[in-house]
């Protein structure tokens, strides 16, 4: 730069210098890229592609084959071995209906019967029937002597001065014809001394005489039982005593 005559600050035009070859060929030389250099950036979805599938040999078709055809058949087997053990259950199931059939026929008719031989009180079959003669209704003994029992309780709870007629004069009551006087002097001790009022357990007919055990219901009883092959309980009444067991009650 330099002043002209005026003072204004004259500027020079500074042109630029020619490059050299060897600069040139240097410039050449950082231009240039080599392919290893070059990165290329590119979506993952676009470029992403499934791995190649390996070709299968007409061995490995064959193994496959084999191997899945292996599997079918034990999952059928599995269900042959399913369906066999519901077959069988089936059958147990059928085998016992069968059996529970043939029991129920088999003790129809013994059904009915067994109506008639069991007792009105305790249900239960009656190994020893005594009838009632006035209305002909059968118990076991057991429930008929506990029936009375309980009539004569309640009847000395309000009549503790009863006195019971003796069990000769009863014996001669049944034998009026014979002896008419004592049979006389035994009413009138009845008409004095009430007794209690024995009643039947179903009809509530009342009982004066004593039960007399049916011979034919027993037998009956004990027929049905050994065809059904149950033994009869042991009997609670001595040998020979039969009525006697009913002495202790008012009744003639």
């Amino acid at each position: 730069m330099s002043l002209n005559q005026r003072g204004k600050i004259v500027g020079q035009v500074v042109r630029p210098k020619a490059a050299s070859p060897d600069r040139k060929q240097k410039r050449q030389h950082d231009t240039t890229v080599s392919a290893e250099d070059i990165i290329e950036i590119s979506s993952d979805e676009d470029d992403l592609q499934p791995p190649p599938k390996r070709a299968l040999t007409k061995r490995g078709n064959s193994t496959f084959a084999e191997s899945n055809y292996k599997a079918q058949l034990f999952s059928k087997d599995q269900e042959i071995e399913k369906l066999k053990k519901r077959e069988k259950e089936l059958e147990r199931v059928v085998a016992m209906q069968k059996k529970e059939i043939a029991a129920k026929e088999s003790r129809a008719p013994f059904d009915e019967i067994e109506e008639e031989l069991t007792c009105d009180i305790c249900a239960l079959r009656m190994w020893s029937p005594y009838r009632l003669t006035e209305c002909g209704h059968v118990f076991c003994l057991g429930c008929l002597m506990s029936w009375f029992d309980d009539i004569h309780a309640r009847f000395l709870s309000t009549h503790p001065g009863y006195t019971p007629l003796s069990l000769p004069l009863r014996t001669i009551l049944r034998r009026p014809l014979e002896f008419p006087r004592e049979c006389y002097s035994a009413y009138l001790h009845m008409a004095q001394y009430p007794g209690p009022q024995y009643s039947c357990p179903s009809c509530r007919t009342v009982v004066t005489r004593r039960p007399v055990e049916d011979f034919k219901v027993k037998t009956l009883v004990l027929r049905l039982s050994s065809v059904q092959g149950i033994k009869p309980p042991e009997s609670r009444i001595p040998p020979g005593k039969g009525e006697a067991v009913f002495d202790g009650y008012a009744l003639l």
